[in-house]
């Protein structure tokens, strides 16, 4: 009857506005659009309405949503609302936010979750060092060897580390792609298994760029499955990991196809400037290690707000989404 409308709003964003006596509180909200696939109770949700009743609640109604504990229904709730003797909200009051940043995880129960602004986007969840997750040892190691790295002329399934060249390893990697995008997720990771063992067979050796430069046979083989997905998932995106062997940017060639995000696990000016030679039409998704050195208490701060706020300010002018 108002005449307002979410659907003008992105992900996430919400609207609250006051009108005579009446307070309207409203957002982007999206179900879950995985399938076939047993969802938590709020991670895979998008609800902006939900952030604009958090923003409200914080701000009209003396609300803090802190560091989370357990409730009597053994959820993470982490709210408290403190004394307030009145509640007032402004006359032709209009506030319109959406966030600058979405952030991937669970940090506690849906309210703390959602207050604190790890919004997870439409679905998208990424799985880190997911390839070794397609090619498990368990399944493969012994009717399959050929999938697994040649260490010293023979095979070795130790660690999950793969032939990159077979192209039998390449199209499981490419058929899990798409069931996982075929489920309904928004994007997918492309990231090679975690301390990273090169295979040594002649294929390998020749494969992308010959010799021993892995780094950039991994984005080869990656910008590859990209292009191939273009194709056959149109409106797909996928996301390659700058990481050791590929912890710089490519040689061999200067752009990504559209679909492409590239996540970063250094990002320090002098990264991004390397990295501008480089057409990256996604954008940027960072993996953020700020835990720092483990201090000898375990209680004092690995890194000061200062250090915060220089770094959202490094993401924003990045293209970090």
């Amino acid at each position: 009857k108002a005449g307002l409308s979410s659907k003008d709003l992105a992900p996430w964003e919400y609207v609250i506005k006051t009108e005579g006596k009446d307070i309207y509180i409203y957002g982007r909200d999206y179900p879950a659009p995985l399938k076939n696939k047993s969802l938590h109770r709020f991670l895979y949700y998008t609800s902006g309405s939900l952030k604009g009743c958090c923003t409200f609640a914080e701000k009209f109604l003396n609300t803090r949503f802190v560091a989370p504990e357990l409730n009597s229904d053994q959820e993470y709730d982490g709210v408290r609302t403190l004394p307030c003797n009145k509640i007032t909200v402004p006359e032709n009051f209009t506030m319109r936010r959406k966030p600058r940043f979405l952030l991937s995880g669970d940090n506690g129960g849906v309210l703390y979750t959602v207050a604190n602004n790890f919004m997870t986007g439409t679905g998208n969840r990424f799985d880190v060092h997911y390839i070794d997750k397609v090619i498990p040892v368990a399944k493969y190691a012994k009717t399959h060897p050929e999938y697994f790295v040649e260490r010293d002329g023979k095979r070795s399934a130790l660690g999950n580390h793969l032939c990159i060249s077979n192209p039998e390893v390449q199209e499981l990697i490419y058929k899990e792609m798409l069931s996982k995008l075929d489920q309904g997720a928004g994007a997918v990771e492309l990231a090679q298994t975690d301390g990273f063992t090169p295979c040594l067979c002649a294929g390998c050796k020749a494969f992308g760029v010959p010799g021993n430069d892995y780094g950039e046979k991994i984005w080869i083989l990656h910008r590859s499955l990209a292009e191939r997905l273009m194709t056959d998932r149109p409106g797909k995106k996928v996301v390659i990991i700058c990481y050791p062997p590929n912890f710089t940017p490519p040689k061999t060639f200067d752009s990504f196809p559209a679909n492409t995000i590239i996540e970063l696990c250094t990002y320090s000016e002098k990264v991004f400037s390397d990295w501008k030679k480089i057409k990256v039409p996604g954008g940027f998704l960072v993996y953020i290690y700020n835990w720092g050195n483990y201090h000898i208490t375990g209680y004092t701060p690995k890194c000061p707000p200062s250090f915060i706020a220089k770094q959202v300010n490094t993401f924003l002018s990045n293209g970090v989404k």
